[in-house]
């Protein structure tokens, strides 16, 4: 049983690790053609990867991909050539892993590819229909190609929660009314 838990690295850990690797390098790439052309094909690891996962207290596996994350190319004298290896840098893994994040968040919604689309759901708003009701009718206008594609109840909700799109907010839900039954009140005689 695996005795390391699954998180990701501090920033204190990484100059752990970068301050215990001392600038030396840490990757050789092994070339190789793929497709008629040479591409690095496996890395071979001229450093220990057990004796630092064991300082760190953690799996091998993310010591690798950290190492990997952080790599920056250098150039090593050899005995017959210059090489070239790979050295890892705390502040090049923060900034990739940074880089990475905001990658996965900028993705496009559709309300903001396409400008039917958004026309659509503007004169829905306007005539104050429900979200269930304007996710039915994005698909039926999808099939009849009136817009570029359809959307999904959970979408919707999903922007007025996120607050992306300015388009939608909490006052186009619809409230719900509390109805008022009438109690009947029976006389006994």
């Amino acid at each position: 049983m695996n005795k390391y838990y699954y998180k990701h690295l501090s920033q204190w850990e990484r100059r752990k690790l970068e301050s215990s690797i001392c600038n030396k390098p840490i990757l050789k790439p092994i070339f190789g053609t793929t497709n008629h052309w040479w591409n690095i094909v496996n890395w071979k690891w001229l450093i220990d990867i057990n004796s630092l996962a064991f300082q760190l207290k953690r799996s091998r596996k993310t010591i690798k991909r950290e190492l990997l994350n952080g790599r920056y190319e250098t150039l090593t004298n050899g005995i017959s050539k210059i090489a070239l290896t790979f050295s890892y840098s705390a502040d090049i893994s923060r900034f990739n892993r940074i880089k990475k994040y905001k990658s996965k968040n900028k993705q496009k919604t559709k309300i903001l590819k396409f400008e039917k689309f958004r026309e659509f759901i503007k004169n829905e708003l306007n005539n104050k229909q429900s979200l269930k009701a304007i996710a039915g009718r994005s698909k039926l206008a999808y099939l009849n190609g009136e817009i570029e594609q359809p959307i999904s109840v959970i979408t919707l909700y999903s922007y007025i929660n996120n607050e992306n799109v300015l388009l939608i907010n909490r006052s186009h839900l619809k409230r719900k009314h509390k109805h008022k039954y009438r109690t009947r009140n029976y006389c006994k005689r």
